[in-house]
């Protein structure tokens, strides 16, 4: 595996020319394909600017876009207040906002488990409603991303939409329903797509699927400078090298890339691969 190749090259590689901003979640995205490019926190396709969002939903946008400002910050509970009411109010006519916040609420849930801290005196209550919280936040993610599914059903209506079809790939991942997001992936070939969102998925789920063609799907964007493919890159080392070696790169990797792109939700994969390596000590 070339994985110290392209550690080193993700230190060096352009990885966008102009940013975005993603129409399903407000979080800012490096392009590299004038105005087309794959969110780095949903992985929904963006091909809008921060000035068109306002445009189209001012309202919407300025809070998701404020959403992403109190995360950087730390101010989760601050996040998280704002999240509720602009999920209270979700447009109807457009399905990827609650795509979008699915993904903010596990992202949010993620923040809450990790803030368990077993070395609290007492009988640690706070742990407690961390975890609950956490828990809760997950549910609604789930809600929102089966709503989501249901909607591009409803809006394909017999005919297939690209964009419609990736969305729903990408929220068959996030529930880890593998074999409906297989089924998805074979509307791409009906469509005879050739896009990003089709390379893209394909690069996805093969390595969501440990299978053993993963690589092949990998390089080609790898060597694109495709930031996302890094952060898969580092989660097909971490689960098919399982060498210690590897974990470090892979972590490696994932820590370059949050200092380049918004990609909040890797620090919680870091913790995830060394709870792993600490498995393997014991």
């Amino acid at each position: 595996m070339q994985y110290v190749k392209y550690s080193a090259y993700l230190k060096t590689a352009s990885l966008g020319f102009s940013e975005l901003s993603c129409p399903h979640c407000g979080a800012p995205v490096l392009s590299l394909r004038n105005k087309e490019a794959i969110c780095h926190l949903c992985e929904g396709f963006v091909s809008t600017a921060h000035e068109e969002l306002l445009q189209k939903n001012e309202a919407l946008y300025s809070g998701l876009f404020k959403i992403h400002g109190l995360i950087a910050a730390n101010s989760v509970e601050d996040a998280l207040s704002l999240l509720e009411t602009i999920s209270a109010s979700l447009p109807d006519g457009d399905i990827r906002p609650a795509y979008g916040a699915a993904v903010i609420y596990a992202l949010i849930s993620d923040y809450k488990y990790y803030s368990v801290n077993y070395n609290l005196p007492g009988f640690m209550e706070e742990n407690s409603k961390n975890i609950y919280t956490s828990l809760d936040l997950i549910s609604k993610s789930k809600k929102l991303l089966y709503k989501t599914i249901k909607s591009v059903d409803s809006a394909e209506d017999g005919e297939a939409d690209e964009s419609l079809l990736y969305l729903k790939f990408i929220s068959y991942i996030k529930l880890k329903r593998m074999a409906d997001a297989r089924d998805a992936l074979y509307g791409f070939r009906n469509l005879k797509s050739t896009g990003l969102q089709y390379e893209y998925a394909k690069m996805v789920y093969t390595v969501e699927a440990g299978a053993s063609d993963a690589w092949g799907f990998l390089q080609p964007m790898l060597n694109g400078s495709y930031p996302n493919a890094f952060a898969y890159f580092a989660r097909y080392m971490a689960k098919n090298e399982k060498t210690a070696k590897a974990r470090l790169e892979a972590k490696l990797i994932l820590s370059e890339l949050m200092k380049r792109c918004y990609m909040p939700q890797m620090q919680f994969f870091i913790r995830r691969i060394d709870a792993a390596e600490e498995e393997t000590k014991i």
